[in-house]
């Protein structure tokens, strides 16, 4: 989500669709959405995913580098949808408060990809972000720095175990007729 949110893969066991559709993940610019953080749209957005799951834990993992500034569902809102239909939230914080640099990509006049920075003063709203977790069951996490993100992930998988039956079909298909058919011509040319 930016200034908008939408899903990109819905309620999915198909892991591979779900790492090939996060590699595919831009920016706002370039999904020509809305630029911002949309907290409360976010959210509602994926309330309303996980609304209809009769699934034993419906989770949402929030992850957000900064404070509401966009979108037309406020974040107070959109925890109480989350709340109405008991989805847990694990917030996390991305990044820190301050002064920042956002990689910005841009194009020179020969079509070639340009990394510059733009100048951002981030702030991350911990009260709400740990008030949605804890209104809800789940926990907030802070990651501000580039390797903490893996704990996190790890501590989140270990609160939320759940077995999950899964039915796996194997289709094969038969390629012996062309070796038969090869064998068949040398043993005749044989005799």
């Amino acid at each position: 989500f930016a200034g908008e949110a939408f899903t990109l893969v819905p309620p999915t066991l198909d892991y591979q669709l779900i790492v090939q559709r996060i590699g595919e993940i831009t920016n706002a610019r370039q999904a020509r959405i809305k630029d911002g953080t949309a907290l409360g749209v976010a959210l509602a957005s994926a309330t309303s995913r996980l609304k209809d799951s009769n699934a034993k834990s419906r989770i949402v993992i929030f992850m957000t580098d900064g404070e509401n500034n966009s979108g037309t569902i406020d974040p107070e809102t959109g925890l109480e949808i989350a709340k109405g239909y008991g989805i847990k939230i694990y917030s996390i914080g991305i990044g820190k408060d301050g002064p920042t640099r956002i990689p910005v990509y841009v194009q020179d006049m020969f079509g070639n990809k340009i990394k510059t920075y733009q100048p951002f003063e981030a702030s991350i709203n911990e009260e709400l972000l740990t008030r949605m977790a804890k209104d809800t069951g789940g926990k907030f996490y802070r990651a501000s720095q580039e390797n903490s993100l893996k704990p996190v992930f790890d501590d989140i998988n270990q609160l939320e175990k759940t077995k999950v039956d899964v039915n796996k079909f194997t289709q094969y298909k038969e390629q012996f007729e062309k070796f038969v058919l090869i064998g068949l011509i040398i043993y005749l040319v044989g005799i």
